[in-house]
């Protein structure tokens, strides 16, 4: 699982595009949240992949609300991989970005 676009220390806009690999069941991967400098969800948006099962790539377009009006802000972008139980999520990727 990996997220290949944006990358680590990017300036994003919104909507920023997010690319990348993932294991997905019946199309789905999970989600993809970005958040803000206090750790608080400012978008999100579900991740399917491009084969049905297995090892595939994604490309989902996250729009968010910036809750800074001072120009950019520090983010995280995250990638959560879908538990197939219906639970927590089975893991996650994590990168830095600067958010405008």
């Amino acid at each position: 699982m990996s997220i290949a676009s944006p990358q680590s220390r990017d300036r994003v806009t919104s909507p920023v595009l997010v690319a990348g690999t993932g294991n997905a069941f019946e199309g789905k991967i999970g989600m993809v949240a970005l958040l803000d400098h206090l750790y608080t969800t400012i978008g999100h948006a579900n991740v399917s992949g491009v084969a049905g099962n297995g090892s595939t790539t994604f490309a989902t377009s996250v729009t968010y609300h910036s809750t800074f009006e001072g120009g950019m802000q520090e983010g995280i972008v995250i990638l959560y991989a879908e538990n197939g139980a219906g639970s927590s999520p089975a893991a996650a990727v994590m990168l830095k970005v600067a958010v405008s």
